[in-house]
């Protein structure tokens, strides 16, 4: 931390008011809100990764995971009915401190006998939330588990034992005819979370960062998702949206205007669709809340396995090499907006509209050291057509140069099209989202929406 941040640190601490001082000993403790420097908030984060023990972690935890979990365990023991014993999957002393008493930190936070409305109210106030939804949708993550606690109180609206015989897939006439709550529970819990994780709602665990020094571009990538982790959506009600980015931003320490371009490049390719309307790129799908159907985020899905995270090390450092150079600037847009997520790659349809396109493609993957002999050429026309030909005279590829045959989607095997797939290739024997291929797709999208963000932020006065 630089020294005036220092210096701004004990101002603040010194010039807190004595009834702050007094009654709690926070740092932010100012009756009117300030704005903090992102210096700050950087070495906050830092500090907390070190307690944590995550600082080495792709997603290391942050002052934006403390606000969310403020609000979860807080918000569960001022909602958890009295004499309701805490689920039995939390510790020893997660329990005891649920039901221990009716005060904690802060002081204002009191748990009565019965849940009341203002205690959501009270929450989000602490968080400096305009909105209870907020509150309750982002920030709470105990729903699911109070409902069934209250369920669980309630005789009428309990499972029968065949109800849940039925819900784990067992019928009447199984020879295990007895089947406990608890048990059934932790089958649907189960079921849900690999369902979750097979859909990309949710991430498999993550495998620790190399220690190796990572490169600028890749440390702006990761901080750039995990910004989008917080906001979740770009919400439609400018209100809103101010207060979460802002919010975010300072939570991250991110400048809040670059974190605004970083929002709006993610928004543009998350509903950027193609000629069929499907999506073009992969965002999480996040799962319904309060009624409300599921909601396409501006997450992009993130790929996890070790040979992912190298090959994102990997192409972050080549990309990076040419940062600024106009062929990767062509390069990664064309990538984004002719991307076929059926086939993992890029497809152009037209020689004479696409062919500018294809030949920046091409040449960003020669500049990231790719040979020739890994880029693979699909062609959805016959061998020997004209469409063949033309493609390989606007790249300038050798007449004999191999394209495989691809099938025209949703149409016979017959059926042909002067379309032309470029597609690198990473393992010969993995299906077309090979892992390798998936990082290399979320490298690039990701590399976009840096390097978008960057330009838009450049261009402002």
């Amino acid at each position: 931390m630089p020294p005036e941040g220092f210096s701004i640190l004990r101002q603040w601490s010194e010039s807190r008011p004595e009834s702050v001082r007094s009654r709690n000993g926070w740092l932010f403790g100012f009756d009117e809100f300030d704005c903090i420097s992102p210096a700050i908030f950087k070495a906050l984060n830092q500090i907390i990764s070190e307690v944590t023990g995550t600082r080495l972690d792709p997603n290391p935890t942050h002052f934006h995971h403390l606000r969310k979990s403020f609000c979860s365990w807080g918000l569960l023991r001022l909602l958890l009915p009295a004499g309701c014993e805490p689920p039995d999957y939390m510790s020893e002393a997660d329990r005891r401190w649920l039901i221990a008493g009716p005060n904690f930190r802060p002081e204002e936070v009191r748990r009565t006998e019965k849940p009341w409305n203002s205690d959501v109210f009270l929450i989000g106030q602490f968080l400096g939330h305009l909105q209870g939804r907020t509150t309750l949708s982002r920030y709470f993550h105990f729903c699911g588990e109070l409902l069934r606690i209250y369920l669980s109180r309630s005789e009428e609206l309990s499972p029968t034992p065949e109800q849940l015989l039925f819900a784990v897939g067992r019928g009447p006439d199984s020879e295990n005819k007895g089947l406990d709550s608890q048990t059934a529970m932790e089958f649907a819990v189960s079921l849900l979370g690999n369902m979750a994780k097979a859909s990309g709602i949710i991430q498999s665990p993550v495998p620790p960062r190399p220690s190796k020094q990572t490169s600028s571009l890749l440390t702006e990538i990761l901080e750039a998702w995990d910004l989008l982790s917080v906001i979740e959506v770009k919400d439609a009600e400018a209100e809103t949206a101010e207060a979460a980015i802002s919010q975010a931003a300072a939570d991250l320490g991110m400048d809040v205007n670059r974190a605004k371009a970083i929002r709006d490049a993610a928004h543009h390719l998350s509903t950027m669709t193609s000629g069929n309307g499907k999506y073009r790129h992969r965002f999480m799908e996040l799962p319904s809340r309060n009624s409300h159907p599921a909601t396409r985020s501006i997450i992009p899905v993130r790929p996890n396995g070790p040979f992912d995270i190298q090959t994102m090390n990997q192409f972050a450092d080549r990309i990076e090499a040419h940062r600024g150079r106009r062929f990767l600037v062509d390069g990664v847009k064309a990538y984004v907006e002719y991307l076929w997520d059926s086939e993992g790659c890029p497809v152009f349809t037209d020689v004479k509209k696409d062919g500018a396109g294809a030949k920046g493609f091409l040449k960003l993957l020669r500049k990231l050291d790719i040979r020739d002999k890994d880029i693979g050429f699909g062609s959805f026309d016959c061998k020997g057509s004209a469409s063949r030909a033309e493609w390989k005279e606007v790249l300038r590829l050798r007449r004999r140069r191999l394209f495989e045959r691809w099938q025209v989607p949703h149409e016979k095997r017959s059926s042909v099209r002067p379309w032309l797939g470029i597609k690198p290739i990473f393992r010969s024997e993995t299906p077309v989202q090979s892992p390798g291929l998936f990082a290399f797709r979320f490298t690039m999208v990701m590399s976009y929406i840096v390097l978008e963000a960057e330009s838009v932020t450049q261009c402002e006065p």
